[in-house]
């Protein structure tokens, strides 16, 4: 312990990066004591290590006492200074789900604070957030507790940075599998709708070409059809990559306006 208070930031650097392969094997008081150390340093190339050491409890004997002090930690880290640290917390939240045992309370706390971070200030959580999402779909799917984060996709869809915009585009319809007609209809088509009016035809394309997703769940048949002049633009753009990406999902949109 007396070695996550040294002076040192290289020192405590490399403890706080090794505290995932230690955690497994700390007493509860042992551990606990040097991750607040580390939590109240100011070094976000210290902190940007804890949420790995977090995640490694899932081997401890005793993981199922350190889930109170799991959401205090995440919480702190969530709304750390320094958006290394934040993003550090939305990059993980997956494997945060994944911790064995989980309360449902712990995994409210954890939806929570990963729909919090929809709204952080810094572009790339934003866009992590985004990316992340049919993963969390998957793992949660049409739990209550997903709306918290499917709220958050109006805000999203009006992201003033396109490529956080870019990435909720192709990402939103891959979760209507996992969430099921109801939150379908009420939270990803409405947005969906608004993003195709995008001027960014990257994002019209992203959506396009994961349509078969929405399909899967709601019938879009008609709707494929009022697509068409959207595709005549982007085929009359003048780079011919652009052109090729129209012509690699026509069969897609063929077979959903048949089926």
């Amino acid at each position: 312990m007396k070695f996550s208070k040294e002076d040192s930031p290289a020192i405590k650097k490399e403890i706080a990066s090794i505290l995932k392969d230690l955690a497994v094997y700390l007493e509860k008081e042992i551990f606990c004591s040097i991750f607040i150390t580390f939590l109240k340093d100011s070094n976000d190339s210290i902190k940007i290590h804890l949420i790995d050491s977090i995640i490694s409890l899932k081997f401890h004997k005793q993981i199922d006492t350190f889930q109170d002090f799991i959401s205090d930690c995440i919480m702190s880290l969530s709304i750390d200074e320094s958006w290394r640290v934040r993003f550090s917390v939305a990059d993980k939240i997956q494997e945060l789900l994944a911790l064995p045992n989980i309360t449902q309370k712990l995994k409210t706390s954890f939806i929570d604070i990963f729909a919090k971070l929809f709204e952080d200030s810094e572009s790339e959580i934003r866009n992590t957030c985004c990316l992340k999402l049919e993963l969390i779909a998957e793992r949660i799917g049409k739990e209550e507790i997903m709306d918290r984060i499917l709220i958050q996709l109006k805000k999203s869809e009006k992201d003033s940075v396109s490529y956080v915009r870019g990435s909720l585009a192709e990402t939103i319809l891959k979760v209507c599998p996992y969430i099921g007609k109801s939150k379908t209809n009420d939270f990803i088509f409405p947005v969906f709708l608004n993003l195709i009016k995008d001027e960014n035809h990257n994002i019209r394309m992203a959506l396009i070409g994961n349509l078969e997703k929405l399909n899967e769940v709601i019938a879009i048949d008609i709707f494929v059809q009022s697509l068409i002049p959207s595709l005549n633009e982007i085929i009359a753009n003048k780079s011919w990559r652009i052109r090729n990406q129209v012509l690699e999902i026509i069969p897609a949109i063929a077979l959903i306006v048949v089926i």
